[in-house]
């Protein structure tokens, strides 16, 4: 799959999602080899959107953890986040550091950074 441009929240992105399962380190060197980054989504309505570009696909990687600091969610740049999670979420169930696009729910996820997942990378446009 090649870069697409998708509405995503109130923004078009240049997405592309890979389907070659890696963990969250190697995820985001991959997208850093494309000139990209792992994707970063916060809110109900922009995951609406990312679960309808990933379709079929379910445990989506996204750009965001709080692997240095428990329960302090940033992004890949440092900056904090304030996910929109399903309910129950953050469980932390088995130290789940990362963060995951899923349909069991409107909201995030929680999972571990070890996992081998799809994930997607997000270019800017200039």
């Amino acid at each position: 799959m090649d870069y697409k441009n998708v509405s995503i929240g109130n923004s078009t992105l240049c997405i592309k999602l890979h389907v070659n399962n890696l963990i969250f380190n190697d995820a985001m060197t991959m997208c850093e080899s494309e000139k990209a980054k792992l994707i970063v989504v916060t809110t109900k309505e922009q995951i609406a959107d990312l679960k309808t570009f990933v379709g079929p696909y379910d445990w989506v990687l996204l750009g965001m953890s709080d692997e240095a600091v428990e329960t302090h969610w940033v992004s890949w740049t440092g900056e904090d986040v304030s996910p929109y999670w399903n309910s129950g979420e953050p469980n932390n169930m088995n130290n789940e550091d990362c963060i995951c696009v899923s349909h069991l729910g409107p909201g995030l996820v929680d999972t571990s950074c070890y996992g081998y997942l799809p994930f997607l990378c997000h270019k800017s446009f200039w």
